[in-house]
């Protein structure tokens, strides 16, 4: 999983099999956020939220806590496979738009 204005891909299944893991240390710092008050939350298993990005080494075009509107669900922050990176599953959306014949559609 990536979004095209912070980097192709962030997240990705091990052969574990069981969630997402993040993968772009050291390029994008993530934060987990409730969509309605904008406060921080903690990556804990357990803890769902909006992910926010902030790209670490662009320069001319600075990208600070871009909302990706991803609503995600934390499953933990260790894995079997030896990787500590947070691990997620997305569940939804943080509202409710979508995208008909390229148009914003609101319910």
């Amino acid at each position: 999983m990536g979004l095209g204005d912070v980097l192709g891909s962030m997240w990705a299944e091990c052969g574990e099999e069981n969630g997402m893991h993040f993968h772009a240390q050291g390029f994008v710092h993530p934060e987990l956020i409730d969509p309605e008050t904008e406060a921080a939350k903690p990556f804990e298993a357990g803890a769902e939220g909006e992910l926010v990005y902030t790209h670490l080494r662009r320069e001319a075009t600075p990208l600070l806590r871009f909302r990706s509107g991803d609503y995600v669900t934390v499953i933990d922050t260790e894995c079997s496979c030896g990787r500590t990176a947070p691990k997620i599953r997305v569940v939804g959306r943080a509202d409710d738009m979508l995208i008909y014949k390229g148009m914003n559609v609101f319910p």
